[in-house]
Formats: structure tokens, C-alpha cells, sequence
């Protein structure tokens, strides 16, 4: 393409000074000489800076996206690690509680078995036994256990529901804070995508434009 300012010359510079330049950046040989000795190390040939751009912007995307690649992996591997570790622990917690209610339920029955029977037809070791009900404490003694295990367990599962209900609190909490990112159109991230997006687009403008 042919100079702007000098329609004779054609465009085979550009120029990449730190600086706001008075003419546009593409320039040609009388261009490069009216930027003046200062800028010559700053101008570059256009076929030059295309091939600078385009490596550039490659080695650019291509750490992005492997960073991006990376941590979405590692972060789906912490959440199936989180998922099978709670999964291990709410099950040995279900057959913790099954095996103590089981437990209770066989030693409730145990009393309640003397219920109706025949002492006569007992044997000796379960006449024994109706017999320390009757003299002794043991029923007492059952029912005082049974109360405080069954109060341990009301506090255990007060307990989970609240542990329970924080921790989903703090995952919610924590989601929407991680949403509001991509929401707010003035965050500094959006702002900063919406660059390097711009730069992008204006690079490869600019290459097509030579």
C-alpha cells in the first residue's frame, strides 16, 4: 500500500516507539526520514514486525490456554478428590449410626423377649436374668445407657445439620463471588480481557492492513 502523507512511496516501515506518533505508524523511507535519527532504531520492516506480532500473540494464546488447560484440570481433580472423600465419609458415618441403633435395638429387645414367659419354662441362665430384673439394677442400669447414648446421638446429628448447613453457606457464598467475576461488565478482569481482546483484534487488523 501506497504512504499516506507521500503517495509516491510505498508503505514499508512501521514504527514502534513508545510515544503517540505525529504521522500514523506505517510509514515509508521519507516518513522514516522526517521521524528523524531518534526513531530509527524504532521502525521496523513491515514483513519484520508481522512475523514479531504473529509469534507474539502464538506464544501468548498458547501460555493462556495452557494455564487455563491446567488449572480446569487440577481443579476438576480437587473436586472429584472432595467428592470421593466426603462420599467415604458419609458412608462409614451411615454404618456407624446403623451399627449403633442396630446395637440398641437388640439389647431393647432382650428385656422385652421376658415378656409373657413362663418362668418355669426358662432356662436356668434366663430365669437368672428375670430374676436381677427383679432384685437388681440391670434394667435400670439399661435404661440410664440406652438415654445417654441416645442424647449423644441427638447431639451428634445436631451437630452435622449445622456443620452440614455452614459449609454449604460458605460453598454458596464463595460460588456467587466466583460468578460476580464474569458479571460485572467494569471489573478489573473483564476490563483486562476486553484489552488484551482489543489488542488482539487492532494486531491482526494491522497485519492485514500491510
Amino acid at each position: 500500500m501506497n504512504c499516506t502523507y507521500h503517495i509516491d512511496s510505498s508503505v514499508l516501515l512501521v514504527c514502534t516507539a513508545p510515544h503517540q506518533c505525529q504521522f500514523q505508524r506505517r510509514l515509508c523511507v521519507e516518513c522514516q526520514y522526517e521521524h528523524g535519527e531518534n526513531f530509527k532504531n524504532h521502525t521496523v520492516p513491515t514483513k519484520i514486525f508481522q512475523q514479531k506480532v504473529l509469534k507474539k500473540l502464538k506464544e501468548s494464546l498458547l501460555n493462556e490456554t495452557s494455564q487455563i488447560t491446567t488449572q480446569r484440570l487440577n481443579f476438576k481433580q480437587m473436586l472429584a478428590l472432595t467428592q470421593s472423600k466426603l462420599k467415604q465419609i458419609w458412608e462409614e458415618l451411615e454404618n456407624s449410626i446403623k451399627l449403633i441403633y442396630d446395637q440398641l435395638e437388640r439389647e431393647e429387645n432382650c428385656f422385652k423377649n421376658f415378656n409373657n414367659v413362663n418362668p418355669l419354662e426358662l432356662s436356668n441362665t434366663e430365669l437368672e436374668k428375670l430374676v436381677q430384673i427383679i432384685t437388681g439394677k440391670p434394667l435400670d442400669d439399661w435404661n440410664d445407657q440406652k438415654n445417654s447414648i441416645l442424647k449423644r446421638l441427638e447431639m451428634t446429628k445436631n451437630y452435622w445439620n449445622q456443620e452440614t448447613e455452614a459449609f454449604c453457606g460458605k460453598l454458596n457464598k464463595e460460588m456467587k463471588e466466583m460468578l460476580e467475576l464474569i458479571k460485572k461488565d467494569n471489573s478489573p478482569q473483564h476490563n483486562f480481557q476486553n484489552f488484551k481482546k482489543g489488542r488482539f483484534v487492532l494486531g491482526l487488523n494491522l497485519i492485514q492492513n500491510l
